[in-house]
């Protein structure tokens, strides 16, 4: 023992240490000499003046077991454990074990030290197990020292008193210990103690109290993990998907040549090759959530090896609850501690995702490149950003350079997956000992990912622009444009033609003219791009006679020979009473009923659409006679026949429901009770309805044709009289309450997959609100979700003088109502569409379905579709009860917006409460612009506005006012917006901005601008606790709510720099 003592006292220290500590390696002292071969170099005023300051002179001393040597320019304490004494650095809060560690493990340097977010992860483990040790008996003092310690070391203050690499030990104790040495020493020095004493707070008893390397380690991993990925991988991959899809859309119109085998194939558009690309990345981030919920399990609890020894009962669930508390994220305790311990399978799995996001990252890439290569002698199709000179002998030259960067973060992350594998598979019996080297390979995958999808997209997608020239001369000279002549002179003809064009160098028209196979006319006729890009229309199933005064029930594909059953339930005769006694006249076709009931000169674009105005016209003479008329002799009579119908229909409601509780709302109803409820049809092909949805009174029609359940608001129930009969028989959704859509999913999915059992189909309007019929916005997920074949209808009210349209802009219902019963009839259209089965794509992306089968719908209505939601209904609702016209009060598609610039609802409402405080009228000018800012009038507030009034009219309206403020808060270049605004203000460069600088600046170029402006507007930026200083978090969190101030005051940085510009 005294030989091993005297060994560790006269050891020399490894070149990397020497490098830490900032000086040359001396060489090693003789035995039982004591000579200090350590220098710490530190700088940080976080621990150069807490610790053991240095001494002009060399003196020994001796407190509480703790030794200090120093000298000038040398200074460390002695530190022991069960190996004996060595030397630490005395300016460092880590002790001896990871002392030894350090020495023994030399391996890679600096570069190799275990990542970051592992020891954050470790200092939040070791907080919540503090606060949870304290409910068990642990010293409160000791406690929330070890608390106040560990969240100092989560803030990223003490990171470089943690020197240890990954090459260590497989379970990563020393890294543990290195935590909990780091965590004792700052707790003791807190509570006024010695640094190294491990008195008052022990790292082993206190800080690793109920804990072990074994559970504490893979418990930090997944900590780590699930932060990163969530900090930097998904907002990453995020904003790509966003970019690729805003190409998909810009260049939807332009059509190109594919490619096969690297050989031109038939044509499609720029805008589907980047829709596959969008997809890609939809479904990585896809992945990757779904690779999330094992990480969130912890091992912590655990302790050596699985069995929970030396911990007290609950221990792992209070942790976990406390680590979910402090990191906002929803982890839990393990429910197998021994699989926790053992193996890794939950990592190997989200760095499987990862790699499968590198390849998916690497094919877009590649494709970018070669699609761009270029300038003259390749694809040439894209023109990528030009970021920097490519060559350093060639003028000139340049490269794909963020393509070429990409590609090689994908290539180091399909090999750390490789590392990932073979570290997963060797947990041998109780315990994995590849840890660290697991959990180093997915953080670099996950950063790598995350910042090189940011700059993938930073510096190149949002660039991208289309060579249209390029992709026409390519497309036109393209012979496999001969694929259109199949279906007209046959594969073999058209193979012909196209080999000739090639062997002889002549068009593809030319050889098929020449060869005498169609002449010039047919050959336009029929070899059309435009039309070589979708399916070609299926043939239309069979015409359900629209001389049927009764609708056919929904079914699929109808044989000649069956006749449709009239089934005369109750309820389905008393639902066409009432519909008869409301003057409805409904007409119904099929799918080979041949033209749109709705034909119009020309389609709208989305953008000029607005599907919630209300457009019926003014009352002309010819409508107030037929109104007085109907007043007198048809809306009595009709109320006289509706009255007992309702009654009825009440009645036998409440009959088929008598007796039910409240769990049975969420179940079908008994066969007795469906008897009284709907005529049978036949379900089991396409078990749900989806209906576009336009007045009130939808519903009725289908519960007289086939009396399905449906999904309504949850509203509904409180309803006079009938409100409990609809709560059993419809899904109710709150369409405010997330949680609530989501058990409606659910709910739909089972209905849906009864209804084979139960012959009832589920009624929807993926809509969520009605409309006025000129468009369809878009259609929510919740009847997509199943992926079972739907049943498209599609419902039109013919109207010239009344639209029975309910929107938020129209009448009321009450209004509504009694000019319905005024008319002399009231028609609708119902169109049944052939039943749309989904393929393994639409089944596996609710999205890309609803979004086909809204196409269907809308074309058979002859109509375009926007991307309004019930949240646009919600927002006009609001700008009406503040006093903005309804012609006004819905120009925004909020869901694009949402998925453009990330605006939320909410956000949208800030935006409509600071426009309508200003506005005159639902419209904006400069003057009143100038207003809203409390600023004055000048070439900087000039040019600002003219940015946002995108059509020139010289006044700007909400849809206006809010996408502009948006797109400026969302830029990608933001960030560095608000550096400069805020540097701009900042004028001695301390960090802070007081009111004299902001004065100084904004009433140097705002001259108009007097102090009382001046100080209204800081006091709006600086916080309570601190009102005479805005840091730069306070300033960031102004500029996110207020873009327009950070725009206007980086637009005067620019011009005391580099002269004025645009800041468009």
């Amino acid at each position: 023992m005294t030989r091993a003592l005297a060994a560790l006292s006269t050891r020399s220290y490894p070149k990397s240490f020497n490098r830490l500590l900032n000086r040359p390696p001396t060489a090693s002292p003789s035995v039982g000499q004591y000579t200090p071969t350590l220098f710490v170099g530190r700088t940080s005023s976080a621990s150069s003046t807490s610790l053991f300051p240095s001494s002009q002179s060399l003196s020994v001393a001796f407190t509480s077991g703790v030794r200090t040597v120093a000298t000038e320019k040398k200074n460390v304490r002695v530190e022991s454990d069960s190996f004996g004494n060595i030397d630490v650095p005395s300016d460092k809060y880590w002790g001896a074990q990871t002392q030894r560690s350090f020495t023994n493990f030399e391996i890679g340097g600096d570069n190799e030290r275990m990542p970051i977010p592992v020891i954050h992860a470790m200092a939040t483990l070791k907080k919540a197990a503090a606060v949870v040790n304290m409910t068990y008996g642990l010293d409160a003092k000791v406690g929330n020292a070890i608390i106040q310690a560990a969240d100092e070391v989560i803030s990223g203050k003490f990171d470089d008193h943690f020197p240890l690499v990954i090459w260590q030990t497989g379970s990563g104790t020393q890294t543990n210990m290195n935590v909990n040495e780091v965590i004792s020493n700052r707790a003791i020095e807190i509570m006024g103690g010695v640094v190294g004493s491990k008195k008052p707070v022990h790292p082993n008893d206190h800080v690793n109290m109920s804990q072990s390397s074994n559970d504490s380690f893979p418990t930090a991993m997944h900590i780590a993990a699930v932060v990163e990925v969530h900090r930097v991988l998904l907002p990453g991959l995020t904003r790509l998907h966003e970019a690729l899809v805003e190409k998909q859309n810009a260049f939807n119109h332009i059509i190109k040549i594919g490619r096969t085998h690297l050989q031109d194939a038939t044509p499609l558009t720029l805008g589907q090759e980047f829709s596959g690309y969008a997809t890609q990345i939809e479904y990585g981030i896809e992945r990757i959530k779904e690779s999330l919920p094992k990480v969130l399990k912890l091992a912590q609890g655990g302790t050596a090896v699985g069995t929970g020894l030396n911990t007290r009962a609950g221990f792992d669930v209070k942790v976990a609850a406390e680590i979910a508390k402090i990191t906002g994220l929803a982890f839990e305790t393990a429910p197998n501690k021994f699989e926790a311990l053992a193996a890794h399978d939950a990592l190997v799995q989200l760095s499987g995702s990862l790699n499968t996001v590198a390849v998916s990252l690497m094919k877009i890439a590649n494709d970018v490149r070669l699609l761009g290569s270029g300038p003259r002698c390749g694809l040439g199709e894209l023109l990528l950003p030009e970021n920097e000179p490519g060559s350093s002998i060639m003028p000139g030259k340049v490269n794909p350079t963020q393509c070429e960067s990409l590609t090689m973060v994908c290539s180091q992350v399909i090999g750390n997956h490789t590392t990932v594998s073979i570290a997963g598979s060797n947990g041998h019996f109780e315990l994995n000992v590849f840890k660290p080297v697991i959990i180093s390979n997915v953080l670099q995958s996950v950063r790598l990912l995350g910042d090189g999808a940011a700059s993938f997209t930073k510096n190149c997608v949002i660039g991208i622009e289309a060579n249209e020239k390029k992709i026409t001369q390519i497309m036109n000279e393209s012979l496999m444009l001969v694929t259109a002549l199949n279906s007209h002179i046959g594969y073999d003809n058209a193979a012909k033609a196209a080999k000739k064009a090639h062997k002889e160098g002549t068009s593809l028209k030319e050889a098929a003219i020449s060869l005498g196979l169609l002449n010039d006319k047919q050959f336009d006729e029929w070899v059309r791009p435009e039309k070589m890009i979708s399916p070609t229309p299926s043939k239309l199933w069979r015409t359900i006679s629209s001389k049927r005064t009764t609708p056919p029930p929904f079914r699929t594909k109808i044989p000649t020979e069956v006749k449709l059953k009239k089934d005369n339930r109750w309820l389905s005769i008393l639902g066409g009473v009432t519909l008869s006694s409301m003057g409805l006249m409904a007409k119904t076709y099929g799918e080979e009923d041949g033209t749109t009931v709705k034909q119009r000169e020309e389609n709208n674009e989305s953008s000029e659409v607005n599907p919630f105005s209300y457009d019926t016209p003014v009352v002309t003479w010819y409508e107030r006679i037929k109104l007085i008329f109907g007043a007198i002799f048809l809306a009595p009579t009709r109320i006289i026949l509706l009255i007992p119908t309702v009654i009825s229909l009440i009645c036998t409601a409440k009959l088929a429901v008598l007796g039910l509780d409240e769990e049975s709302k969420s179940k079908p109803l008994a066969w007795w009770r469906r008897l009284l409820f709907y005529q049978l049809s036949e379900a089991s092909v396409a078990p749900i309805i989806v209906s576009n949805h336009s007045s009130f009174i939808d519903p009725m029609i289908y519960y007289y044709e086939a009396f399905p359940t449906s999904v309504a608001k949850a509203e509904i129930a409180k309803t006079p009289i009938i409100g409990d009969v609809l709560s059993y028989i419809c899904i109710l959704v709150d369409r405010r309450d997330r949680s609530s859509r989501d058990a409606t999913v659910r709910k739909i999915e089972e209905r849906a997959r009864e209804a084979t059992v139960t012959d009832r189909q589920v009624l929807i309007f993926p809509e969520g609100t009605t409309t006025n019929g000129n468009a369809l916005i878009s259609f929510k997920t919740g009847a997509f979700h199943p992926g079972l074949p739907v049943q498209p209808v599609a419902l039109h009210y013919s109207h010239r003088h009344y639209n029975p349209a309910w929107v938020p802009a129209g009448p009321t219902l009450s209004h509504l109502l009694l000019r319905m019963l005024c008319q002399f009839y009231n028609s609708v259209t119902v169109n049944y569409l052939e039943p749309y089965t989904p393929d393994e794509r639409e089944k596996r992306d609710p999205l890309l379905f609803a979004h086909n089968v809204r196409s269907k719908i809308a074309e058979r209505l002859n109509v375009s579709w926007t991307e309004h939601t019930y949240e646009d209904v919600m927002l006009m609702t609001l700008a009406l009860q503040m006093h903005i016209p309804k012609e006004e009060a819905s120009h925004v598609e909020l869901n694009r917006i949402k998925s453009m610039y990330n605006v939320d609802f909410n956000d949208a409402k800030k935006l409509l409460e600071k426009f309508s405080k200003t506005s005159k009228k639902g419209r904006m000018d400069y003057e009143g612009f100038c207003r809203s800012l409390n600023l004055s009038e000048n070439e900087f507030t000039e040019q600002l506005f003219s940015t946002i009034d995108t059509d020139g009219s010289g006044s700007i309206n909400f849809g206006e006012f809010a996408v502009g403020l948006a797109a400026m808060s969302q830029r990608v270049d933001f960030q560095d917006t608000i550096r400069l605004a805020f540097e701009a203000l900042d004028m001695d460069g301390n960090g802070r901005i007081d009111l004299w600088e902001m004065k100084s600046v904004l009433k140097r170029y705002f001259t108009n601008m007097d102090d009382q402006q001046v100080e209204h507007l800081f006091i709006q930026m600086a916080s309570k606790e601190e009102p005479h200083i805005i840091k730069k978090a306070q300033f960031e969190a102004f500029a996110a709510e207020n873009p327009e101030y950070v725009q206007l005051v980086a637009n005067v940085a620019t011009k005391r720099t580099t002269g004025y510009r645009s800041f468009q």
